[in-house]
């Protein structure tokens, strides 16, 4: 049953369309290109050849960045993949849409009516979503014309023998060949993979089994400054003894995390070659990125949570191809985020934004009609394993890092152009005492912001920056 609150957002939705066609908006089904947005899980910005790693295998991948906009400056808002996942559906960071594991504001129907697949829908769009849905509402299962999405983690090894990606892949042809030739498409491909499953391990394709066997694999961060907090360490710190503690380990996980990321290179060709097939490829746009990044050993760490680059930058590619050629095969260094998605696959429809979105569209900034922001902000509000919340403000320059609950915890100043590894924490350092007081000022902007509330709260709490380290002491980390 439609609720209230659908109604009214229809009606909404149906008025500022009306009010662009006014405008002399064209909503053509004939001008409007097919969509197909991918997403990763736990892939790192440079887990991709054409970030530069000289040893991944992804010539898929490659080939799209070439021809389209690799962002090479993209973070997430949250690195954790349920909240990511939410907003990359919905626009919205997670202190507004509150959506995690840990939050007990589950994902409901009044708020999936402002998702892009929804909007989409609404407006001749036929949707499909296959993979990890990463949200625990089971009427997504329903809001979507076809559906092959599954809740919880998956796992690699299928009932058919098969490996997951390759029915993911499997799935998006069935999509192709079954379709509404009438209508366009959005497609959402979500993998599990490169996500590390304590249990199963991280079991690549038949086919890439060997891969990477014999390469030397760079261990990036060797000497980067180990991370002095004990509730940040007992986060990561088992992980990171059974898989990264040593050099040889550290390169044999990340060797079984290439074999995988490689699998979903061979399943976007496969996706790539569909569409050739089909008459598809000169009117689909497809969009590629992680949600969230992940810390393979890096200041003596693991997994994700903190506001550190592994965890927050990941990969992201526009390919547009029908974009004249002084738009295309760009590397961008604007700071977009995973609140961009939503939006920029509205823009794309041809349809007005929902005021409930909090990014922009990617492809502003693309075809230069936005220089995007000079700031973005990232958080952690997972609670699961300890009430450690943090978030921070980025800059093209800097990084402010701040442990809003926990003022016994410094915050942390990093100047990413002469630091890009994060190993010299400036916080305690006078010289920069006026940079983080206008970091701050533009921090808790951004809380209230994201929040949609004068005090920037968290699960009802006003958040009230407690942390020291603008003064000229040392930094407990600093010798």
């Amino acid at each position: 049953m439609i609720s209230k609150m659908q109604i009214i957002q229809k009606i909404r939705v149906a008025l500022l369309l009306s009010v662009a066609l006014m405008a002399g908006l064209s909503v053509d089904a004939a001008e409007r290109p097919n969509i197909i947005f991918m997403l990763t899980d736990d892939q790192r910005w440079d887990d991709l050849g054409a970030a530069g790693n000289e040893v991944i295998i992804t010539p898929n991948l490659d080939k799209l960045a070439e021809n389209g906009t690799l962002f090479s400056q993209a973070t997430v808002s949250s690195p954790i993949c349920m909240a990511s996942r939410a907003t990359c559906f919905l626009g919205q960071t997670e202190r507004r849409h509150g959506v995690n594991f840990s939050s007990g504001r589950p994902l409901k129907p009044d708020a999936w009516v402002n998702s892009y697949p929804a909007i989409l829908r609404d407006h001749g769009y036929q949707t499909g979503f296959i993979g990890k849905i990463g949200i625990e509402a089971r009427f997504l299962a329903t809001s979507f014309d076809y559906w092959k999405g599954f809740f919880k983690q998956g796992t690699y090894a299928q009932p058919n023998g098969q490996h997951l990606t390759t029915v993911i892949g499997d799935q998006a042809l069935e999509f192709f060949e079954k379709r509404d030739k009438d209508k366009n498409f959005v497609l959402s491909i979500s993998f599990k993979a490169p996500h590390f499953d304590g249990k199963e391990g991280l079991p690549s394709l038949p086919k890439f089994e060997d891969l990477y066997k014999d390469v030397d694999i760079p261990l990036r961060g060797e000497e980067f400054k180990k991370i002095e907090k004990p509730l940040v360490n007992s986060f990561t710190g088992p992980r990171y003894e059974t898989y990264y503690s040593t050099p040889e380990k550290r390169a044999e996980t990340i060797r079984k995390r290439y074999r995988l990321i490689t699998g979903v290179d061979h399943c976007v060709g496969r996706v790539v070659d569909a569409l050739e097939k089909y008459g598809l490829s000169d009117n689909t746009v497809i969009i590629f990125m992680g949600d969230n990044g992940y810390l393979t050993g890096e200041h003596a760490m693991a997994e994700k949570y903190f506001m550190y680059e592994e965890s927050l930058r990941v990969p992201l590619i526009v390919y547009d191809p029908r974009l004249p050629e002084n738009q295309r095969s760009i590397k961008s260094k604007a700071l977009a985020s995973n609140i961009d998605i939503a939006p920029t696959i509205i823009d794309l429809a041809q349809l007005p934004q929902a005021s409930s979105m909090q990014g922009e569209s990617l492809m502003q900034m693309i075809k230069g009609k936005s220089n995007g922001r000079d700031a973005v902000f990232c958080e952690n509000l997972y609670k699961a394993r300890g009430d450690l919340l943090c978030d921070t403000i980025r800059t093209e320059k800097w990084k402010l890092i701040e442990y809003f609950n926990n003022p016994e915890y410094d915050a942390e100043l990093y100047n990413l152009e002469k630091d890009g590894n994060e190993a010299v924490d400036l916080i305690g350092n006078p010289e920069y005492a006026l940079v983080v007081e206008e970091l701050r000022v533009k921090l808790q902007a951004l809380r209230v912001m994201h929040a949609g509330h004068e005090s920037g709260w968290v699960d009802g709490k006003a958040v009230v920056s407690r942390n020291k380290g603008a003064s000229g002491r040392k930094n407990k980390s600093e010798k």
